[in-house]
C-alpha cells in the first residue's frame, strides 16, 4: 500500500511539474493582456511560462501561443467560478486550452494539386471556408458545372436583415470570390471578416432553375496579418531543427485549425511566398 501511495505521490509530482513547466510561445494577441510577472503587455513573439500570472482586459481577449511541444494553444479566460472575474487574472497554465488539429495536410482538406473542383460541397465545406486576402480563383468542372451567361454560381446570405444575392464572376470556367464585391451590401461595404450563413446555389436562366449546393460561414483573413503570424512561427520551427517542408505541413494544419478550409493552392502558394522570405 505504502509503495502504491509513493508511486502515485510520484506521479502526481511529475505531473504537476510537468504542467508548471509548460512554455507557450505566443503568435497572436487579441485584445490587451498583461503578463503580471513581467509587468508587460503580451504580444507576439513573447514566451509565457504556465505558471505566469495574466490579467485579461476583457473576457474578449485572447491569446493563440504554441509549446514546445508544437501543440496549439488558446489561452483565455476559463469558464469557471476558481478564477477571479473581477480582475480577470488566471494563471497562463489554467487558462490555457490545446486545439485538437483536423490534420488537414494528410487529409482530403489540403490538396494543391487540384486542377479543378468537381464537388463544390465537399470544397467549401459546411462550416466555414477562408480566403486569404482580395481573392480567389476557382477552376470548376465544365461536367458538372458548367459556366456561361446564363449558368453561374450565387451566393445569397443575410446582412443586417438585409437578404443579398451575389452572382460570382468568372472567366470561362473559373469564379471569381472577390471579398470587396461580397462585402458590398445595398451599396455600403460591411466591416465584418466573417459573413454567416453563406448558401451556394448553381442558377440558370431564363428558367430560373437553382439548386442549393451548401452553407458555411465565409471568413476574410488580411494577409498581411497572417504573414505576421506565420513570421512568428517559423523561427519556433526552425530553433527545434525543422525542415522547411514539415515547417510548410505544420503551417497549413495552422491555418485551417483556426481559420477554416482554403483553396489549397492559393494557402500552399501563400505559404510558400513567406518561407522564401523567412529564409
Amino acid at each position: 500500500m505504502k509503495t502504491l501511495i509513493s508511486f502515485l505521490g510520484l506521479f502526481l509530482a511529475l505531473a504537476f511539474g510537468s504542467a508548471s513547466a509548460q512554455v507557450f510561445h505566443v503568435v497572436k494577441v487579441q485584445g490587451n493582456i498583461t503578463n503580471l510577472n513581467s509587468g508587460k503587455t503580451i504580444k507576439p513573439g513573447d514566451v509565457v511560462q504556465a505558471k505566469d500570472r495574466l490579467a485579461f482586459e476583457s473576457v474578449n481577449a485572447s491569446i493563440v501561443a504554441i509549446g514546445d511541444n508544437r501543440t496549439k494553444y488558446v489561452i483565455k479566460m476559463p469558464k469557471t467560478d476558481k478564477v477571479d472575474k473581477t480582475n480577470l487574472v488566471v494563471l497562463a497554465g489554467q487558462a490555457a486550452t490545446a486545439v485538437k488539429s483536423r490534420n488537414a495536410f494528410k487529409s482530403r482538406a489540403f490538396n494543391p494539386d487540384q486542377k479543378e473542383v468537381a464537388d463544390l460541397k465537399q470544397y467549401f465545406g459546411s462550416e466555414r471556408f477562408s480566403i486569404i486576402g482580395d481573392q480567389v480563383n476557382v477552376t470548376l468542372s465544365e461536367k458538372i458545372y458548367p459556366l456561361s451567361p446564363d449558368k453561374f454560381i450565387v451566393f445569397h446570405y443575410t446582412v443586417k436583415d438585409k437578404s443579398v444575392s451575389k452572382k460570382l464572376g468568372f472567366d470561362q470556367q473559373t469564379i471569381k470570390i472577390e471579398a470587396n464585391k461580397l462585402k458590398e451590401v445595398k451599396g455600403e461595404t460591411i466591416s465584418a471578416d466573417e459573413i454567416e450563413g453563406v448558401v451556394v446555389y448553381q442558377y440558370e436562366m431564363p428558367s430560373k432553375n437553382y439548386s442549393e449546393i451548401t452553407t458555411f460561414n465565409l471568413l476574410f483573413v488580411d494577409g498581411t496579418a497572417l504573414t505576421a503570424e506565420f513570421n512568428t512561427i517559423i523561427p519556433i520551427l526552425r530553433n527545434q531543427k525543422m525542415e522547411d517542408k514539415a515547417i510548410k505541413e505544420y503551417l497549413v494544419d495552422y491555418y485551417v485549425d483556426f481559420y477554416g478550409t482554403t483553396d489549397s493552392k492559393a494557402l500552399s502558394e501563400f505559404i510558400d511566398g513567406v518561407l522564401v522570405k523567412k529564409a
